[in-house]
């Protein structure tokens, strides 16, 4: 079955699994010679599925720098479609930022960030009270997590005593997961309740040793699920889902089934369970949409850059199937989609489940 488009005003006529409709929304800022964009969805059969024609919105935060590996990067959108980020300004220091649902920026630094050039304050995620979580870099290029209330006041705290807290994720109940990193900074996922205490966790085959590899939650879901990727023992990158009662399932996209030269990376997950992430198969970037049931929706922005550098990155997924992304076009400028009322959405034909231990 084709891909089917309809109004971003009227409801879906076809649920998924488990009665729980899943919308994909795809919107892309405008580039310089791109008047249109359009989404592909991979049917069963392997053929694209037929393209939309939404509208575009600017996702740039002001200060941003518009050069070459600068400009704006979006990571989580939240129900009020609040959106949190950070961005490389001019000089390649890194600030982190809100858009609130009316288009309005909000610019910060969290104390004791570093303004020397490519570190500072990096914004990762948002919750429904505008709780923002994320972390900075220090004068001594050390890792700290931050808390942001909505009045804009900071709590730091570190995991474990860590050097190298990363917070990547909050929950409306205030709890956060991310990475901490070991004294041969070596990574390992943790869980922090609203209370301080925090929970330390690896996934299941994760490669023991090494700097900067090991178990990278990206979101925790409002019942406490996270999802993240790990490098194995075999040098794959790979998904995986924990349970609220610390049950590790390991996720594989289609076509990035070990051993292969490929990765899955999971980067968020909505109340309904419905995941998003990126992969990389064949030389090729591209997100994809894993439906409650399991199967999955690959696609890619037309647009996009050719090549890893390229391709599509799904980033965040809200409770009403909206997706948000970004993309580098051929030109290697970083840009954004988001979702804009009055749109087209699509819903692309899906796949059969991928791989789950």
């Amino acid at each position: 079955m084709n891909s089917q488009c309809v109004s971003f005003a009227e409801d879906f006529a076809s649920a998924r699994s488990g009665g729980v409709s899943v919308k994909v929304i795809f919107i892309c800022a405008i580039l310089v010679g791109l008047q249109s964009c359009g989404v592909t969805g991979v049917g069963t059969n392997g053929g694209a599925g037929n393209n939309s024609t939404p509208a575009f919105t600017n996702v740039d935060a002001p200060g941003a720098g518009v050069t070459v590996d600068l400009g704006t990067t979006p990571q989580q959108i939240n129900q009020k479609s609040d959106i949190v980020g950070n961005f490389y300004d001019s000089n390649g220091i890194v600030h982190g930022f809100v858009r609130n649902s009316a288009g309005t920026f909000t610019v910060f630094d969290a104390p004791g960030a570093t303004t020397k050039c490519c570190q500072g304050t990096f914004g990762n995620s948002i919750n429904a009270s505008g709780m923002v979580t994320g972390y900075f870099v220090d004068n001594n290029f050390s890792l700290h997590g931050y808390i942001r209330s909505q009045d804009g006041t900071f709590t730091i705290f570190d995991v474990g005593g860590s050097s190298g807290t990363s917070p990547t994720s909050i929950n409306d109940g205030g709890t956060i997961t991310g990475t901490t990193s070991d004294a041969n900074q070596h990574l390992r996922g943790f869980v922090r309740a609203s209370d301080g205490t925090s929970t330390i966790f690896d996934a299941p085959g994760v490669i023991s040793t090494g700097q900067g590899v090991g178990t990278i939650p990206a979101r925790i879901s409002a019942a406490g699920i996270v999802v993240g990727n790990f490098e194995d023992n075999n040098n794959a990158n790979r998904g995986f889902v924990r349970a609220v009662d610390g049950t590790i399932t390991v996720i594989d996209a289609p076509g990035a089934i070990p051993p292969c030269y490929c990765s899955t990376q999971l980067t968020d997950i909505n109340a309904s369970g419905a995941i998003v992430g990126v992969t990389f198969a064949g030389g090729m970037k591209q997100s994809f949409l894993r439906n409650v049931d399991g199967t999955f929706t690959l696609f890619t922005i037309p647009g996009a850059g050719p090549g890893g550098n390229g391709g599509s990155g799904a980033v965040a997924i809200d409770d009403n199937g909206s997706i948000l992304g970004n993309y580098q076009d051929s030109n290697a400028f970083a840009t954004s989609w988001v979702p804009q009322e009055g749109s087209e959405r699509c819903e692309p034909d899906s796949i059969g489940p991928a791989n789950s231990q």
